[in-house]
C-alpha cells in the first residue's frame, strides 16, 4: 500500500460541511424578485446598450461556474476567518473545508519537526482534495511551508498556495522591514526563511494568545496580538504582517495601535487565488 493509502487508513480527514444556499420561496421574496425584474425592465428601456452588456456579462458568468477551492486546515481556529473572507470578497467561489487538527499538535511535540511522515500527510490531504474536484488548494496553517512545497512539486500545474505567500508578496511590496506577528511559535521558526534576501524580518511572538483563543477569550487574544504588533512597530517596521489565519480577527485592534499598514493572510490569500483562477 502506498503512503497515501496508509495515511488515509490512519488519519481520515475530517470533512467540514460546505455552505449551501437555497432560493427563497416565501411570498415576500417573490415580491422582491418581481420588483427587481420591473427595475431591470425600466433600466433596459432607458439604456438598452448598457443592459445588453450586463446581460452578456451575466451569461458569461453562468457559462463559467465558480471554481472549487479546497481549504486545508491544521487548526480549527483558521476555518472561520478564511471562510468569512471568502464570503466577504468572493462569495461565488465554492469552498470545501478539510480539517486535521492533529497536525499542529503533532508538530508541536515532534522531536523531528517537519519530517517525511508529516510531509506525506500533507500530500495525502492534497490528493484527497484533488480527487473531489478541487481546482486549487489553500493551506491555512503557516508552520508547514516545506510540506506544502512538496505538494507543489507533486502537482505543479495546480494552484497551491501556502497560507502566507500572498501576504509576503504584498508585505515586501510595502517595505523592507517586516514585523511578523504570530501566536504559534513554530510559525516563527519556519516562515522568516520564506522572505526574499534583503528583507529584514522582525519576528514577534504573541505569547499566550493562542491559549486564550483556545479558551474562548477572544478579547485577550486580540489584545496580546496587538501588543506584539506594537513591539514590532517600536522596532521600526514598515508593515505589520499577522502571520496566521487565526490572528486575522485581531486586525482591527492592531490598526488602532500602530501607524503602519497591517496585512492579514486571509485577505491576501483570497486576492491571490482570485487573481490566478479568474484573471481579468
Amino acid at each position: 500500500m502506498g503512503v497515501r493509502g496508509q495515511y488515509k487508513e490512519r488519519h481520515p480527514p475530517a470533512i467540514c460541511e460546505q455552505t449551501m444556499t437555497f432560493p427563497p420561496i416565501a411570498g415576500a421574496a417573490r415580491q422582491a424578485q418581481a420588483a427587481q425584474a420591473a427595475q431591470a425592465a425600466q433600466a433596459a428601456q432607458a439604456d438598452p446598450a448598457g443592459q445588453a452588456a450586463k446581460d452578456a456579462e451575466a451569461a458569461q458568468g453562468a457559462r463559467q461556474p465558480a471554481p472549487r477551492i479546497a481549504l486545508i486546515h491544521a487548526l480549527a481556529h483558521s476555518m472561520a476567518p478564511i471562510n468569512a473572507e471568502f464570503e466577504r470578497s468572493w462569495p461565488q467561489c465554492e469552498r470545501m473545508n478539510l480539517l486535521d487538527d492533529s497536525l499542529s499538535r503533532d508538530l508541536a511535540r515532534s522531536p523531528g519537526g517537519l519530517d517525511a511522515h508529516m510531509t506525506a500527510r500533507f500530500v495525502a490531504l492534497a490528493a484527497y482534495a484533488i480527487e473531489t474536484g478541487a481546482q486549487a488548494i489553500l493551506y491555512t496553517c503557516s508552520a508547514f511551508g516545506p510540506c506544502i512545497d512538496e505538494v507543489v512539486r507533486h502537482w505543479p500545474a495546480l494552484p497551491v498556495l501556502k497560507p502566507n505567500e500572498a501576504m509576503i508578496a504584498e508585505a515586501v511590496a510595502r517595505g523592507r522591514r517586516i514585523g511578523l506577528v504570530a501566536s504559534f511559535a513554530p510559525t516563527l521558526a519556519t516562515m522568516p526563511a520564506e522572505f526574499a534576501a534583503g528583507v529584514e524580518v522582525l519576528p514577534l511572538l504573541a505569547d499566550g494568545a493562542l491559549d486564550a483563543l483556545d479558551r474562548g477569550e477572544l478579547a485577550r487574544h486580540d489584545r496580546l496580538i496587538a501588543q506584539a504588533a506594537e513591539r514590532a512597530a517600536a522596532l521600526g517596521c514598515d508593515v505589520v504582517a499577522l502571520a496566521q489565519f487565526s490572528a486575522a480577527r485581531a486586525a482591527p485592534r492592531v490598526e488602532q495601535v500602530v501607524r503602519v499598514p497591517v496585512l492579514t493572510t486571509v485577505a491576501s490569500a483570497v486576492r491571490a487565488l482570485r487573481g490566478r483562477l479568474q484573471p481579468p
